[in-house]
């Protein structure tokens, strides 16, 4: 065990450090270790964590050492959004979406990006909107992504914006 590592467990254990239960989590699912990755993560969700929320939905949604189920994996990313912390848990999806230290998963962004965008968050309405526009996670689906797109420019999203007129020009 790294030093690093045997900090991070002392401050989890000792002082219920959050952010120390997610970066233990990480370190063992970079390592395959999904059984100890998922107990780390369920610590900071049961916290009211959104990046462990986020996770433990992401084990879920791929079926990592559990059993594949996009219900719970869903009910978790609804827990996530309910923290409203929407930049961790977009950034977060983020990663999914081009493999940043993880393995890369089109569909697991999407759902994430869907679900806060159902929440009413700009950046994650964009986002999905270009999930169903260029088929990342989604199939393509135009009428779907300018409705997104549509929501993100009415709170004022400048990409959404770019994004519809290339949609536009596509169509001429």
């Amino acid at each position: 065990m790294t030093q690093a590592l045997k900090l991070f467990r002392e401050a989890a254990n000792y002082y219920h450090y959050t952010m120390a239960y997610n970066f233990i989590g990480e370190i063992y699912l970079q390592q395959c270790n999904y059984k100890w990755a998922y107990s780390w993560y369920l610590k900071a969700a049961k916290d009211g964590d959104a990046e462990g929320n986020c996770m433990i939905g992401y084990i879920y949604d791929i079926g990592l050492w559990l059993s594949r189920d996009e219900e719970v994996a869903y009910s978790y990313y609804a827990k996530a959004a309910d923290t409203n912390d929407f930049d961790v848990i977009t950034a977060l999806a983020l990663r999914f979406q081009i493999g940043k230290n993880i393995q890369k998963e089109e569909e697991v962004a999407a759902n994430i990006f869907e679900v806060i965008a159902e929440r009413g968050d700009m950046l994650a309405q964009y986002r999905i909107g270009l999930c169903y526009l260029n088929g990342l996670g989604r199939e393509r689906n135009k009428e779907i992504a300018l409705k997104w797109l549509g929501k993100a420019i009415k709170q004022g999203c400048e990409e959404a914006k770019e994004a519809l007129k290339d949609v536009r020009s596509l169509k001429e």
